[in-house]
Parts: structure tokens; sequence; C-alpha cells
């Protein structure tokens, strides 16, 4: 078909190629091994026609038809071999085609590859099935008729590609016929003009030996209705897809405005800024609306298997996820599963991604059988697949042992001694993942008692991390001097070095987080803990008020009431005043605690309440707008 869009209005395309009359002699006489190439893998790829099209419109200029084209590059180039086109192209650029070219000799050439290049850029190595490329035509030299042989491959070539077996549309469907011309008008004249009886051929005698196969087959009349239908079926597609595409861009413009949001409610929270905060939850809640209702459209639209929907579907479980509504994205977490497995297989990658994200949700949701048993299942299916020293399968063990409640410790350690085994063996003893594997076992059998071993694995890791550069990861190397503390401090024995290991990482922590951060004042608070508990008085307010001076310095929320960290400290303080019998600080603190938290409920409550309904104005104005629209 032509078209009547110009060069201007294309994307750039592929570079010209070289023609093959340019070419070396004895590069086309070797490129001709191709003459037994089937009629029916002759396509040439998108991108080599473009380029092509630039050095026909070199020799011929812009206005040649596909006649003058035929007449003047294919039959010159071609005569001297009595050869097809392609069989001067290099390999690549020749294959079974997906597209077969209906189209007019006597429009614009131009034009017909144009509307090929505006459907089909997005696809550059796609190959189309073209008249004056895949039959000799040097065969018209002599005004001869078009050969037996060729005629009869057309039958072949329209059936082996389905996205042009108009004679079969019927019973095929019209799934790929797809609609070239760009002009809106030419569609509307082209519709009107479909007949099979007025098809033109460079010979009459073909013509009439076509149409009358096409009349004792299928039928001009039903031919002829079987295009128009196509037609229809292919507009309607392709304004479907058109549709899909603008509501993918719609889906992740939002998950990225989710996301934002997201940040901006921790960072304004974390500044005091509660009113903007509040803000920012509002707008998460309402991209949350729209992205459920996307993916109702997506499902309804291109069904819950197609894999767009799959994936929407994973992104907005996902967000939903971030907003702690873990049931409902577990919901759709399920649906995910259900889909990969049947589409994919139990053991594809995508079904074991979908199967590890379900079950950290359901151990999220404190669902710890479940999600251990889909863990188990995980393993078992990654050790078989990944194979059983698989980084993949190993993560998964760590993960499993990890969600062994208090009542399965000794499975757990099983399960961490062989994980330290593999990795030992696979990463080495001194790997950072060996030694977190190492730290992860010195905890479990710290909580089954086992405090010597524990204690003596906790320091194998502290000297290996000593040896070399500073740990990759310091927080983990914190909590693992904090772990030794916290058993030496449980011990009762070794007090000032435990004291040294927590002042080491609280250090730390300030040089990495800063000296307001929480978790440098949890461990500042931590370790005046444990000092109140072995009786160090006296060191243990002196960290006490450094906390609550960290405290008190933070902005206070716009709300103007004292933070809850602020209230904690000044109670903790108030403890050790009473064991020192500093009755009266001790006293007045304490009246301040009672008060503040008082006031603070009340105006959690408030906040809750303000919310709720917040949330239910927005869900009521959103449905008023969906009905309305």
């Amino acid at each position: 078909m032509g078209g009547s869009c110009s060069r201007a209005t294309l994307l750039q395309g592929p570079q010209p190629a070289q023609s093959p009359a340019k070419q070396a002699p004895e590069q086309q006489q070797r490129e001709l091994i191709k003459k037994d190439l089937s009629v029916e893998d002759c396509g040439v790829s998108v991108s080599w026609l473009y380029s092509w099209a630039s050095s026909v419109e070199e020799r011929l200029g812009p206005d040649a038809t596909t006649a003058d084209v035929c007449a003047k590059v294919v039959i010159p180039d071609t005569v001297a071999h009595k050869c097809r086109y392609v069989d001067l192209l290099e390999v690549d650029h020749v294959g079974t085609p997906q597209y077969f070219l209906s189209h007019t000799w006597s429009y614009r050439f131009q034009d017909l590859v144009d509307s090929v290049w505006h459907r089909l850029q997005s696809s550059p190595h796609a190959r189309v099935w073209l008249d004056i490329c895949a039959i000799n035509q040097t065969k018209y030299e002599d005004k001869g008729e078009l050969e037996t042989d060729d005629i009869s491959h057309l039958q072949s070539v329209v059936s082996k590609v389905p996205l042009r077996d108009l004679a079969q549309v019927k019973a095929k469907g019209a799934a790929g016929l797809h609609i070239l011309v760009v002009n809106k008008k030419d569609i509307g004249e082209l519709f009107g003009e479909v007949d099979v009886r007025k098809a033109q051929a460079s010979l009459e005698s073909d013509r009439v030996r076509i149409l009358a196969e096409i009349e004792a087959d299928v039928g001009h009349k039903q031919l002829s209705l079987s295009i128009k239908e196509a037609l229809v079926s292919s507009a309607d597609r392709e304004a479907t897809e058109a549709l899909a595409k603008m509501r993918q861009a719609y889906a992740e413009a939002a998950l990225a405005a989710e996301d934002a949001c997201a940040n901006a409610v921790i960072v304004a929270e974390a500044a005091g800024a509660h009113e903007k905060a509040r803000a920012h939850r509002a707008a998460r809640r309402k991209l949350r609306r729209v992205l459920l209702k996307l993916l109702e459209q997506q499902s309804s639209q291109q069904g819950p298997e197609h894999p767009d929907t799959l994936t929407l579907m994973a992104d907005v479980a996902w967000m939903l996820n971030g907003q702690m509504k873990y049931k409902e994205a577990e919901g759709l977490q399920r649906q995910i599963l259900e889909q990969k497995s049947r589409l994919q297989g139990t053991e594809h990658p995508d079904t074991l991604d979908i199967m590890e994200i379900l079950a950290d949700n359901l151990y999220g949701q404190s669902k710890m059988g479940e999600a251990e048993s889909l863990q188990r299942q995980l393993l078992e299916r990654k050790s078989k697949v990944l194979g059983p020293e698989h980084p993949g399968t190993l993560n998964s063990m760590a993960t499993l042992a990890s969600m062994m409640d208090t009542r399965r410790l000794d499975e757990a350690e099983g399960l961490q001694r062989q994980l330290l085994e593999r990795k030992s063996k696979v990463l080495g003893p001194e790997h950072p993942g060996t030694l977190n594997s190492m730290a992860d076992l010195a905890s479990t059998l710290s909580a089954l008692g086992k405090l010597d071993e524990a204690e003596g694995l906790l320091r194998q890791v502290l000297e290996q991390q000593s040896k070399g550069p500073e740990h990759p990861d310091m927080i983990s190397a914190i909590c693992v001097r904090q772990e030794l503390a916290r058993i030496l401090f449980e011990q009762g024995k070794l007090l000032d070095e435990a004291e040294g290991l927590e002042r080491h990482a609280i250090e730390q922590r300030s040089r990495l987080q800063g000296p307001e951060h929480p978790g440098t004042l949890r461990s500042m608070a931590d370790l005046a803990s444990k000092l109140f508990g072995v009786g160090k008085l006296d060191k243990a307010e002196g960290l006490q008020r450094q906390v609550l001076e960290l405290e008190r310095g933070k902005k206070k929320p716009e709300s103007g009431r004292e933070r809850p960290g602020t209230v904690d400290a000044m109670d903790n303080l108030a403890a050790t005043l009473r064991k020192q019998g500093k009755l009266a600080e001790a006293e007045d603190l304490e009246q301040q605690v009672l008060e503040l938290r008082a006031s603070n409920d009340d105006d959690d409550d408030d906040d809750d309440d303000n919310e709720e309904e917040e949330e239910e104005e927005e869900e009521d104005h959103d449905n008023e707008s969906g009905q309305a629209s």
C-alpha cells in the first residue's frame, strides 16, 4: 500500500547501505550461492530496505515509482546473473519474512518504504516479503510471462507468512494484519475501494490467472470481505495496543511519583514537618488508587496473563508493601505466583523471585508457618535449578534460618552451620559474606545459651575484619561489636572490654550516621541501660544526659509537641537518678514524662482519626469523579 508521509516525518533510520550494483564483481558472484534459497524465505530486513531506499533515491530521484525501481535498478543489477535481487544481499539481511507487502507498482516507491518504516521502525530486524526483491524480475525483459514456477510459489509465500494470509483470514483471523498507510484519508479511500477484482499485475495474463485461482478457492467477494474485516480488526488492535502503551507510561510515572512522595514523607517526618508529611501521605494514597484502577483496566483489556499486566501487578504489589498494605500486596503476589507457575513453570527464575517476595511479605505479617513453608519450597527448587552452592541458594538458606522462631533454634543452628561451611568453601573464610554468616550463627548460639562458642565466633569475625580494609558493610561490623559486648555483659565478665566495644561502636555510628541519628542514639541508650544493669550508675547517667541533650537539640515538630525519643530519654534518666537517690530531679522528670505522654497520646488519636477521615473523603471524591466520567 502506498502512503503520503514524507521522510521528514520519520525518525532517523539506518545509514544508506552500499547498493549491490556498487559492490565488487567477485563479491556479487560469491553471494549468488543463495540462489537455492526458497522464495518463501526471501524476506528482506526493514533496516536494509530503508537503507536501500536511500541509495535508490540517489540514483532515480524521490519521485520514482516501484515500477521504475524494478526497471532501472533491480533488473539492471541482476540481469547479468539472471537472479533475484535478494541473491545479491548479505546473508544477515535475508530470511523468513514476518510481513507480506501488498502494494501498487505505480505509486512512489519512497511512499511504500516510508509507510513500512513508520510502522516497523521499532523492529528494524523484522523481515518483509517484497516482490521486486524476492522474485526474479529479469524474466520480464523479453515481455514473457512470469514462469509457472514463480507464480506457484506465491501461494506458499502468502500461506507461510501469517501476517498477510489474506486468503485464509476467516480461518486464522486477522491477528497480524497491519495498516501501513500514514495519511488518514488514504485509509478511508482504500477501505472503500477494496476489491480483489481490481488487483493489478505487470502482465495481464498473470492477473487473469491469479484471479481465477482466488475465485476457485474462496471467491472474489469473500476475499474482499475478509480483507475489510481484517483491516477493521487491525485498526481496533492497534488502538488497543496504543491505549495499553499509554496506561503503561502513566503507570510508570505514577510509580515514580509514589516513590518520590514516600521519600518526602520520611524526610518531612525526620524534620518534624508533619503537615508536609501528611500532604505527601495523602498523595501516596491517591496514587495507590490510581495505580489499582490502571491495573484493573490493564487486566481487563489485555488479560491477567499478559506480561505487561503481570509486570504492573508486581510493581503495584511492591508499592502496596511500601504503604504497609501487606494483605492487599499478598493478594496480588499470589496471583502473580499462580500465573508465573502456570505460564513459565515452577522452577523459572521469575517464579522463584515472586515466591521469595511473597514469603518475605507473609513473614512480615507474622504468618510464620506459611512463610517458612514457602521458603522451604524455594530453597529446594533453587538447590535443584541453581545448585547447592549458588549465591541465590545460599541466600535462601540464610533467609529460612532467620524465619525459624525461638522454638526452632536447633534446626536454625544446623542450617546456619551448613551455610557457613558452604560459604567458606565457595567464597573463602575471610569473605564478608562468610563473616556475616558466622555472626548470624553466633547470634543463634547465643539465643540457645551457648555463649562461649558464640563469643569465640564473634571474636573470629572481629579479628578477620581488623586484618583488611574497613568492612564494606560498616553497620554490620558495628553490630558484631555490639553483639559481642552484649554477650560479655550477659556473662558478667570482661565488663571494661564490653564497654569499650560498645563505645567504639557508638563512635563509628556517630561518624557514619551522625550524632543525632536514631541508630546512634539507640546505641547510646542501650549502653546506658547495660551500665545501669551492672551498677555503673554514674556512667549510665552521663550517657543518658548526652542522649537527652541531643534529642532536645532536634527541631520540634510543627505541632510543638515533644518528640517520643525525648520523652523516652527523660524517663530513662529519671530511673537512673532515682536509683542514685537523686529523688527531687527524678520526680520532676517523671511528672514531665506523664504529662507529655498523655498529651502525645491525645494528638496521635486525633491524627489517626483525621487521616482516616481524609482517606474516606478522598475515596468518596474519587468514586464521584469516576461516576461522572
